[in-house]
């Protein structure tokens, strides 16, 4: 569990209501998972970012094992309106496209969702 109480520099930054916070994590099928707690136009909007960008799937979850969107999800809880954005990231989105997923996710930050 990720909660300021277990990670205390995170309790420093934990009431600062982020207005994006954007969590990646590694995923073992080479395909790129859209989750979080932002709602669900904004999910499809950088998944049909990704999408367009990218040599492999990219999908939206908004419930099970990928999805992110429980309140309790760090992402979430840092972010403003619980609105966290979790990006599931396979290999290649990882390596050889990375770079790719950088640009997307700097416009989406630099010009807003």
């Amino acid at each position: 569990e990720i909660a300021p109480d277990r990670y205390p520099l995170l309790a420093e930054i934990s009431d600062r209501d982020f207005e994006m916070v954007c969590s990646i994590h590694g995923l073992a099928d080479d395909a790129v998972i859209v989750g979080g707690g932002i709602d669900r136009e904004q999910k499809e909007t950088v998944a049909a970012t990704l999408d367009d960008a990218l040599s492999v799937s990219v999908s939206v979850a908004d419930s099970g094992a990928y999805a992110g969107t429980n309140p309790e999800n760090f992402v979430n809880w840092l972010a403003r309106d619980g609105g966290g954005l979790q990006l599931e990231l396979g290999t290649t989105a990882r390596g050889a496209q990375a770079g790719t997923v950088r640009h997307v996710l700097g416009s989406f930050l630099r010009d807003g969702l």
